[in-house]
């Protein structure tokens, strides 16, 4: 018998089984667990210790408030008006968009979280802006690497927060969450991210895409939809986000957007990720998770 015909043989089999057990279902394997890299640029050194959870790397830019003409107007104005003879200097790229990304890793159970950002700002260099002001700097975009670490244990929770650049931080303990939220509901939604306007596909996953006006912007959503074998803490979660400008000089334009990369719901991470980095100094002091929302 040759591979043409094993493969009708067993095609056939295949049907008749499916004949004979109408009511029976078929259920997919679950997808085998993917590892998930370790965060660039934070030289992190791995435990060889793996933890199970979900891992999200996403990206986007926000808008330049960095305006050329506006700083030489400024500068000559200052200049006639008998002034220091100086006038600012602008890298290439320096008012373009600001980019960022971010890549977060949460744990199976939910004790641990971090969330791992590079993000871009204008940076006065090669002048203090304080003592030698705005028209002697020279306006270059520099990257910043940040982290947000929140751990609970028993009734407590721990959050870090710290910049590599300056070495230090800030560290608080507060009591944890005692429930889990639930969903919101279809009013909550609209109320927060307006009507449904479509659907879109991103990092493998449907989303479900809403769309609000608030005052002088338009903010676009797109959230996860739940889907077989996705975790219900996925449910709901944005994986993409725009805001337009509909009046002003931007109109039109997107002053900020994020869409989410890649989302591995069942991954495999190393623990380094959820340690404190050594060489920190922190003092004690509010901590937000605002890094994981840049």
């Amino acid at each position: 018998m040759n591979c043409e015909a094993i493969t009708r043989l067993i095609a056939r089999i295949a049907v008749a089984a499916a004949l004979a057990c109408p009511t029976a279902v078929l259920h997919a394997e679950p997808e085998p667990r993917q590892d998930a890299p370790l965060p660039p640029g934070f030289d992190l050194k791995p435990l060889q210790r793996q933890v199970e959870g979900v891992y999200a790397h996403s990206q986007g830019e926000m808008f330049n408030v960095l305006s050329r003409a506006t700083l030489e107007a400024s500068c000559r104005a200052a200049q006639a008006a008998g002034g220091p003879a100086r006038m600012p200097r602008f890298a290439p790229g320096s008012e373009e968009p600001l980019k960022f990304e971010v890549r977060r890793y949460s744990s199976a159970d939910g004790k641990q979280s971090a969330s791992y950002s590079e993000k871009e700002h204008v940076a006065c260099t090669e002048a203090d802006l304080k003592a030698d002001g705005p028209c002697a700097c020279h306006y270059r975009k520099v990257s910043e690497h940040s982290l947000y670490l929140e751990r609970s244990q028993g009734a407590s929770t721990e959050r870090w927060q710290l910049t590599l650049a300056s070495g230090s931080g800030r560290h608080s303990r507060g009591p944890a969450g005692t429930t889990a939220l639930a969903a919101p509901a279809e009013p909550t939604l609209q109320t927060l991210y307006g009507a449904v306007a479509g659907s879109r596909e991103l990092a493998g996953q449907r989303c479900q895409l809403r769309r609000i006006e608030r005052g002088n912007s338009r903010t676009e959503t797109c959230l996860i939809q739940p889907a077989p074998g996705l975790p219900e803490t996925l449910h709901g979660r944005q994986l993409a986000q725009s805001v337009f400008q509909l009046q002003g000089p931007q109109a039109g334009q997107r002053l900020r957007w994020t869409e989410t990369l890649q989302l591995l719901p069942r991954a495999r991470m190393d623990a380094a990720v959820f340690e404190v980095p050594a060489g920190i100094t922190f003092k004690p002091g509010p901590v937000s998770n605002r890094e994981a929302q840049p």
